[in-house]
């Protein structure tokens, strides 16, 4: 059956995309910190590569990983213990960080990006449960149309990340203002990684 556009639930789609992508994660943390580091600008090809593996994954759920998921605790569990490890051993390396705007190293690049939303616990559930929620007998095209509404909605929260990390850089000078931040985003990290290991 065929969704068309104008059946769409936009409004529930909308806000369950901006509360689950304005909520922290591996994606909204790892752009605020790029920010940080390397300013908005720099940080695009990582956006860039989070849209291409978040289209990845829903292809992938549209074709039935996501009413497998629905139906195997233990590959529930084993993407969420994977994405607690990956927080964990993400928030430990900004722990003590210096991010001052960087010139000389490399931001990361848009095929990395993509590669590591394959890890990404939060990104597989929100893929699948959007699909199962929204799109339940859908066909290929009204999953489409479903994904894209979903991503549409996901772009300003995840935007507003990396321009956050960037003006904390351009309009702080003190060493020590971007330690403090580096370090509110490195604890937000390990919290969200402590949570989804309980959770899962």
């Amino acid at each position: 059956m065929s969704i068309a556009l104008t059946a769409l639930p936009l409004a529930s789609i909308a806000s369950f995309a901006l509360v689950t992508s304005g909520t922290p994660g591996p994606n909204n943390l790892l752009l605020a910190q790029s920010g940080l580091a390397f300013g908005f600008q720099r940080t695009l090809p990582a956006l860039a590569g989070i849209y291409l593996g978040c289209a990845v994954l829903f292809a992938i759920c549209a074709l039935g990983v996501a009413s497998l998921m629905a139906g195997s605790p233990a590959l529930r569990a084993t993407l969420g213990y994977l994405g607690a490890l990956y927080l964990a051993w993400l928030g430990l390396g900004m722990l003590g960080s210096s991010w001052a705007l960087s010139t000389s190293q490399r931001p990361m690049r848009c095929a990395a990006a993509a590669l590591l939303q394959l890890a990404n616990p939060k990104l597989w559930w929100m893929c699948a449960f959007t699909l199962l929620q929204f799109a339940p007998s859908a066909d290929a095209i009204g999953s489409a149309v479903v994904a894209l509404a979903f991503m549409a909605f996901t772009l300003p929260c995840l935007a507003a990340y990396a321009l956050m990390g960037s003006l904390v850089t351009r309009l702080s000078r003190s060493e020590t203002a971007r330690r403090l931040v580096n370090g509110a985003l490195a604890l937000a990290t390990l919290a969200t990684a402590l949570l989804l290991a309980l959770r899962t």
